[in-house]
């Protein structure tokens, strides 16, 4: 609040706004308005996005403004989909898209290094599995699902959030299918071989021998 003893004394003759006290005050409101409105325009959803300041995944938030006319993100149920048709690679192929358009090229070969191995294990894990527990079989794709999903909603899901906020338009599910059925496609004839899993031909005519 400006007291009364801004324009007395020596600066009484001069005008007020030229008044150096005058000055000097306003300029002190001035900061202790902005300090009181700046936790508030730090709280509004979004007004952080660009702050370096805060601890963010490497891919969680671009690190550019995405053209919402011509880019499209994937969604976490794209990837869902992705791995469910064709393997946490076919997931991984899909983040990586993501990443790509989200300005983060360097963060793709961790990507698809991780979801690689992931795959890799759980093909070691699936040999060892008879084939008569159907029951286990399930149980390791719905793990991969549960991993991508997480690993998903972790990377780039505020991502994904920010982008729909502006006005960004989402990619197709089915582009997202597309690659999960081509590297499922590709994973199983690298399986047959590799003489890891017989071809398909060759389990219908077993189920068919075993019946009869």
């Amino acid at each position: 609040m400006i007291s009364a003893e801004t324009t007395s004394g020596k600066d009484a003759h001069l005008p007020l706004t030229h008044c150096p006290r005058f000055r000097l005050n306003c300029h002190r409101a001035a900061g202790s308005f902005g300090r009181v409105l700046k936790p508030r325009v730090a709280s509004h959803p979004g007004a952080g996005i660009h702050d370096p300041n805060v601890a963010m995944p490497p891919t969680d938030l671009p690190r550019r403004t995405i053209d919402v006319a011509s880019e499209r993100l994937y969604s976490v149920l794209a990837v869902v989909l992705a791995t469910f048709f064709g393997s946490p690679v076919a997931g991984g192929i899909v983040l990586s898209l993501n990443c790509q358009r989200l300005a983060q090229p360097g963060v793709i070969p961790h990507i698809l290094l991780w979801t690689g191995l992931l795959t890799c294990a759980s093909v070691t894990l699936g040999g060892l599995v008879p084939s008569d527990l159907r029951l286990i079989e399930a149980l390791l794709v719905l793990v991969q699902i549960a991993i991508m999903y997480l690993l998903a909603t972790r990377l780039q899901g505020r991502a994904i959030a920010a982008h729909i906020e502006r006005g960004g338009e989402m990619a197709s599910h089915w582009g997202a299918v597309g690659i999960g059925v081509a590297c499922g496609l590709i994973l199983l004839w690298l399986l047959v071989g590799l003489g890891l899993t017989p071809a398909p031909g060759v389990v219908e005519e077993e189920t068919a021998q075993s019946l009869t």
